[in-house]
C-alpha cells in the first residue's frame, strides 16, 4: 500500500507541476511503475476506489483523466521513435493502458458522470423525445454548440480518456451485456452518450470552415471523441438504440455544401485532386477548403443519405472527367446528348459466351484493372459461336453485370456462401481464398460489383453485414459472429456465461476446421494446444476465437475481393456510408416490393401511348392490384435488369421508365386501317423490352385478362432476345 500511494503521489505530482513536461512515461519507467500503470487496480487506487465497489472521489476520477491521457498521448510521441517505445509496441501499449480504465470496475462510468456533470451534458435520454423540449434539440448537447471549442481545458483529458477506455470496451461488450444487462450504463445513458459526442464531433466539423484550426490538445481529444462516435453508430447499425433523429440533430439547420464543392474538398482530402493538377491547384481548391471535408470524412450520417449519394455521384463523374473516359452505356451519367453513352468510345470490347460467362470475363475484364473504369461493349454469342442479335446500348452491359455476379456468388460454385438466414446475404467463403483460381474469381466479382456501383447500376448482391464491415474497414467483432455461424455464437456465450471452472471443459487455445475432407488445427496462441484455458483467460479466448473466423482466417478472400472493387471504387469513397446504407447502394431499397404508385409517376409514354390510354390504365391496374410483389419485381427486372427499385426512387432511373406502344403493322400482314385503330392481331402478342432503355413494349391490349396473362408470362418465361 505504502509503495502504491508512493507511486501515485509521485506521478500525480510529476503531472500536476510539469503539465508541459512531455515524458511522464519516462517518470513511470523511472519509479519502476511501467507495468503497474497498466493494471486495473493501480487505476482504481488512483481513483481512490478499489474493485469491491466503492465509488471513486471526484478528485481521483479527475486524477485518473490527467494520468492515463498523458500516459497515452505520450505512448503516441513514443512510437514516433522517442521515449523508448519502439513504433512495434505502440499498438500493445495503448491496449494496455486503455484495458486498465475501461476494466476497472465502475471507472468508465465514474468518468461519464463527472464529464456529464461538469460540461454539462444530459446523462440519460428517451427513445422517443415528447412535449414541448421535442425536437432536434432534445438530441444535442447545447453547451457544444461550438464543439470542442466549448470544452473547458479541465474538462480535455476526461473527454479523450473516456472516449477511447468506453470505446475500447465496446469491442469486446457484447449485445446481452449492453442491451439486456445494460453494463455500464442503461439505454437512457448511452443515448446520452451518444448525444454528447455526436454534438461535440460534428459541431467541432461544422465549425472547422469558418474558424481556425483547434490547438493540438483539442485536435488529440476530437479524435478521440471521433473513435467513440463510431463505436456506437456501428453498435447502432446492427442493432438500434438511439432514435434515427439523434445522429442527424446536430447538423439540422446547417445548410450542406453544394455537391460539387463537397466532392471537391473530399477528394482532396482523400489525395485527389481534378484534372492533372497538383494538390490544392484545382479551381475548386479554394471552395472545397471552406466546406470541411473532415465532416464527410468523421461523421457522414449528419448529412441525409440522398445527399452522400449524390456526393459520391460527384466524385464518380469528376474521375471519370481526370482520367479521360466517357460514360457508360447503361449507367446512371449516360446522357441523351450522347446518345445515352453509345458515342463513348469503349476500352475494349467483350466477347462473352452464354456457357462460360465467367471464364470469358475473368480472361478479358479482370486485367483491364483501373481501365475498368471506362465504358465496356459487351458482346453475346450462342451456343454455336455466333454473336447474337442484341446491340449493346447499355442493356447486354447490365446483364453481363447480373450474369457474372449470378455465377460468381452461387454457392455451388465455392466462392461465395449465402447466410443461412432468409436475407440470402452472401459472403466469400473462406477456403476460396486458399487456391489461385477462388482468389481470382473473388477479385473479379468484386471488380463487377465496383463497376456497378461506379456506373450507378443496381446489382442483385446482399453482402453480410460482417462482410460489408470488412469491405468498409469497420472492426469485426464477437456480436458479428451470429451472421456467420449463429450455433457457433451461442457455444462462445455459454463458455463466457460459465459460472463453473472453464477447465472442466478442457479447452485449449486452438480451433479446428476441415478443409478438403481432413481436419485442420490453427493454433489461436503459440504453442496453444498446451495452454489450457481458465476462468481468467476465457474472455480472451472467446474474442480470440470469434477473431480467428471473422478475420484471420477470411483474410485473403476478403482481400481479393476487396481489391478487385478498389480497381474501380476507391474504398475512402464508401466511407461515406454505413454498413447498411452500403447494401442500398449496391443494390438500391430491399423492401420487398415495388411501389407502384411512385412508378407510375415517373413513367414517360411513346408510340401512340398517354397516360390515359385504355392499354395503360389497364397495365397499371393489373401490376398494382392483380400481381403480387414477386412478380412486380420480376417486371421490374424485365424492364430495366434490375428487380430492386432505384435507391432514392423512381424518378433517379434514368432513362426513365417507358411504356411504348407496339403496333402490329410493323413487318406483319395487317392492313394499315386495323392498325390504326389498335387491332390487327395485337391480342396474340408478348410485351417485349429493351433494357438498354427501360423500354416497356407493350401491345395495344383490349381485355384486362389477356393483358394480366401476357405480362406475367412473358416477365417470368425468362427468354432473351429470342423471345421478341
Amino acid at each position: 500500500t505504502s509503495l502504491t500511494t508512493s507511486l501515485i503521489t509521485s506521478l500525480t505530482t510529476s503531472l500536476t507541476t510539469s503539465p508541459s513536461h512531455p515524458r511522464v512515461e519516462l517518470e513511470a519507467r523511472r519509479l519502476g511503475a511501467s507495468s503497474c500503470v497498466e493494471e486495473t487496480w493501480f487505476a482504481l487506487a488512483v481513483a481512490g476506489s478499489d474493485a469491491t465497489g466503492v465509488d471513486p472521489s471526484e478528485e481521483g476520477v479527475r486524477a485518473v483523466a490527467g494520468l492515463y491521457w498523458r500516459l497515452l498521448k505520450d505512448a503516441d510521441v513514443g512510437g514516433g521513435g522517442g521515449g523508448g517505445i519502439s513504433s512495434s509496441d505502440v499498438g500493445t501499449r495503448r491496449s494496455a493502458l486503455l484495458g486498465a480504465v475501461a476494466f476497472a470496475p465502475g471507472l468508465v462510468k465514474s468518468l461519464w458522470r463527472s464529464l456529464a456533470a461538469s460540461l454539462p451534458a444530459s446523462g440519460t435520454l428517451p427513445m422517443a423525445a415528447e412535449g414541448p423540449s421535442a425536437g432536434v434539440g432534445a438530441w444535442t448537447s447545447p453547451t457544444l454548440s461550438r464543439g470542442v471549442e466549448d470544452v473547458s481545458e479541465s474538462d480535455l483529458a476526461a473527454v479523450g480518456l473516456f472516449s477511447l477506455a468506453y470505446a475500447h470496451l465496446l469491442l469486446v461488450l457484447d449485445d446481452d451485456e449492453f442491451f439486456v444487462a445494460r453494463r455500464p450504463f442503461t439505454l437512457g445513458e448511452q443515448r446520452g452518450i451518444a448525444a454528447c459526442v455526436n454534438t461535440l464531433v460534428v459541431r467541432t466539423r461544422l465549425g472547422d470552415k469558418n474558424a481556425s484550426a483547434p490547438d493540438p490538445e483539442r485536435r488529440t481529444a476530437v479524435r478521440a471523441a471521433v473513435a467513440l462516435l463510431r463505436a456506437l453508430q456501428t453498435r447502432d447499425a446492427r442493432r438500434a438504440f438511439a432514435p434515427p433523429g439523434l445522429w442527424l440533430a446536430p447538423a439540422v439547420g446547417s445548410k450542406p455544401a453544394p455537391v460539387a464543392a463537397a466532392a471537391s474538398s473530399l477528394a482532396a482530402h482523400l489525395g485527389v485532386t481534378s484534372g492533372d493538377s497538383a494538390p490544392g491547384d484545382s479551381p475548386d481548391a479554394a471552395a472545397a477548403s471552406r466546406v470541411g471535408a473532415g465532416l464527410l470524412v468523421d461523421c457522414p450520417h449528419a448529412f441525409a443519405f440522398d445527399y452522400r449519394v449524390e456526393v459520391f455521384r460527384q466524385l464518380v463523374r469528376d474521375d471519370r472527367a481526370r482520367a479521360g473516359y466517357g460514360p457508360q452505356a447503361g449507367g446512371a451519367d449516360a446522357s441523351a446528348d450522347a446518345d445515352l453513352g453509345q458515342r463513348t468510345r469503349p476500352v475494349v470490347d467483350v466477347y462473352v459466351r452464354r456457357g462460360s460467362v465467367l471464364e470469358d470475363a475473368t480472361a478479358q475484364i479482370l486485367p483491364l484493372g483501373p481501365a475498368a473504369r471506362g465504358r465496356l461493349a459487351v458482346r453475346y454469342r450462342n451456343a454455336a459461336g455466333l454473336e447474337e442479335a442484341g446491340i449493346d446500348a447499355g442493356g447486354l452491359f447490365k446483364e453481363l453485370l447480373a450474369d457474372v455476379c449470378a455465377s460468381g456468388l452461387d454457392p455451388n460454385r465455392g466462392v461465395f456462401t449465402c447466410a443461412s438466414s432468409a436475407d440470402n446475404y452472401v459472403y466469400p467463403a473462406a477456403a476460396a481464398g486458399d487456391s489461385p483460381e477462388g482468389l481470382m474469381l473473388l477479385e473479379l466479382v468484386g471488380m463487377i460489383v465496383g463497376k456497378g456501383l461506379y456506373e450507378g447500376i443496381l446489382q442483385e448482391v446482399r453482402l453480410a453485414p460482417f462482410f460489408a464491415k470488412a469491405v468498409l474497414g469497420i472492426p469485426r467483432t464477437l456480436d458479428d459472429l451470429p451472421g456467420l455461424d449463429p450455433e457457433l455464437h451461442r457455444s462462445l456465450i455459454q463458455v463466457l456465461r460459465y459460472d463453473g471452472d472453464v477447465a472442466d471443459l478442457c479447452l485449449d487455445w486452438t480451433v479446428s476446421e476441415e478443409h478438403l475432407g481432413a481436419v485442420v488445427t490453427h493454433e489461436l496462441r503459440p504453442d496453444g494446444a498446451s495452454k489450457p484455458v481458465t476462468n481468467e483467460s476465457k474472455l480472451a479466448y472467446v474474442h480470440a476465437v470469434a477473431d480467428f473466423h471473422l478475420n484471420r482466417r477470411r483474410h485473403d478472400s476478403n482481400a481479393a475481393f476487396t481489391r478487385g472493387l478498389s480497381h474501380v471504387i476507391p474504398r475512402a469513397w464508401l466511407g461515406l456510408f454505413g454498413v447498411n446504407e452500403l447494401s442500398r447502394l449496391i443494390g438500391g431499397e430491399d423492401d420487398g416490393d415495388v411501389d407502384v404508385d411512385d412508378l407510375r409517376r415517373h413513367t414517360a409514354y411513346s408510340g401512340g401511348y398517354a397516360a390515359d390510354s385504355r392499354a395503360v390504365v389497364m397495365f397499371w391496374d393489373a401490376l398494382k392490384h392483380e400481381f403480387d410483389a414477386v412478380e412486380r419485381r420480376a417486371l421490374l427486372k424485365f424492364v430495366t435488369s434490375s428487380s430492386r427499385p432505384p435507391v432514392r426512387g423512381f424518378r433517379h432511373l434514368h432513362p426513365p421508365f417507358t411504356i411504348h406502344k407496339v403496333r402490329r403493322g410493323d413487318g406483319a400482314s395487317a392492313s394499315s386501317l386495323a392498325t390504326f385503330f389498335g387491332y390487327g392481331g395485337d391480342e396474340a402478342r408478348l410485351p417485349s423490352a429493351s433494357t438498354c432503355f427501360n423500354v416497356l413494349k407493350l401491345p395495344n391490349y383490349r381485355k384486362s385478362s389477356t393483358m394480366r396473362e401476357k405480362v406475367r408470362y412473358a416477365v417470368t418465361s425468362g427468354a432473351g432476345f429470342e423471345l421478341s
